[in-house]
């Protein structure tokens, strides 16, 4: 699943990755690190943000940040209550993280995507200039690995 930007995933390729968020489930001040979506900020501006899609099943990529539906600023008091009861999605810089530093500053040099035998989109397996990115969706959670 690919959002309705008129930028495809192939313009990407050239483009020096400047940051790198990931979203992760936090309930009661712990973080669940092991799965979530990942975000690649590029120094052109450009966003690609990777996570599962609606089907729980489908890769869903978009060319736009994540953005908190709960932010501080935009939380209701029923909001506060959802949140204190149940947790809450929150992306978390990376950029500076030993796992991901590498990959600032590097190039995108090709973006591949991983196909189930249905054909349909499930992953993508980015190269940079300086190692790789593998996100795919596994049991309705998005899995990164970095190669």
């Amino acid at each position: 699943m690919i959002d309705s930007d008129s930028r495809s995933l192939g313009q990407l390729v050239g483009e020096v990755v400047g940051g790198i968020r990931r979203v992760f489930y936090v309930f009661r001040g712990t973080v669940a690190s092991d799965f979530g979506p990942v975000e690649l900020s590029f120094v052109s501006g450009a966003h690609l943000l990777l996570d599962v899609g609606p089907d729980g099943a489908l890769l869903a990529a978009a060319l736009y940040q994540w953005v908190d539906p709960f932010s501080d600023d935009a939380m209701t008091p029923e909001n506060r209550a959802f949140v204190e009861k149940s947790g809450k999605w929150t992306a978390f810089n990376v950029a500076d993280d030993p796992e991901y530093s590498h990959l600032i500053g590097a190039t995108i040099r090709s973006m591949a995507p991983i196909l189930a035998s249905s054909g349909k989109l499930i992953g993508i397996d980015i190269k940079t200039s300086r190692g790789g990115i593998r996100a795919e969706v596994e049991f309705d959670d998005l899995a990164v690995r970095l190669h």
